[in-house]
């Protein structure tokens, strides 16, 4: 069931169980129909409530439209606390909105602690999204709460290593490891053919 869609944002809310609240990471098409969600088959094929959100463009969830879709996937949620989860740009939105939904913890992979250069400026992989941001949008400032969750990066990649250190900062957070994987540590994983085992292992706590 689709419970928001604008211009930029589409959230749907499928399945029963605990819900998990994914987001769509970075993606080379542009627009809300040719982007897929994130992670949606695999929650619903595993017993989660699918909570899926995806973005028609690489705006790590910066722009005003973005209210919106919280406040539908609060109202959707109600008393219950999610677990939020995504990769790279989606896995930013995992640790960036835990606190704001109530989420009993995050699942990041490869996350970014932000996009803002005066956060980040060490940062430089993105600069063209960063510009379309700043032509549509104010920076959202940093999250208030301390919320629990998990990163999984490559700690000998060095970009993903510094945002993972400012997060741990700011949050409770445990580091997955993997070592040698480089940004795209799920791909790892599809090409071992281990995927579903680890991302259930993950999310199962």
């Amino acid at each position: 069931m689709r419970i928001f869609h604008g211009d930029f944002y589409e959230v749907t809310d499928e399945g029963e169980g605990q819900p998990v609240v994914s987001f769509q990471s970075l993606k080379r098409e542009k627009g809300l129909e040719q982007r897929s969600f994130f992670g949606r088959k695999f929650l619903l094929e595993s017993g989660f409530r699918a909570i899926c959100v995806k973005s028609a463009r690489n705006c790590w969830y910066q722009l005003p439209e973005f209210d919106g879709a919280l406040d539908a996937i609060r109202g959707a949620l109600g008393e219950e606390r999610p677990i939020t989860y995504g990769a790279s740009m989606g896995g930013f939105a995992a640790w960036f909105f835990a606190h704001e939904l109530n989420a009993q913890r995050f699942i990041a992979f490869s996350p970014q602690f932000h996009l803002d250069p005066a956060q980040t400026p060490f940062e430089t992989r993105w600069r063209q999204h960063v510009a379309f941001i700043e032509r549509n949008a104010t920076w959202r400032p940093l999250p208030g709460g301390r919320p629990s969750g998990v990163v999984c990066h490559d700690p000998s990649f060095e970009p993903d290593e510094a945002h993972a250190r400012l997060i741990a900062e700011r949050t409770d957070c445990t580091m997955n490891n993997y070592t040698g994987h480089g940004h795209n540590v799920l791909r790892h994983f599809r090409n071992a053919g281990t995927l579903k085992e680890e991302m259930t292992a993950v999310l199962m706590g």
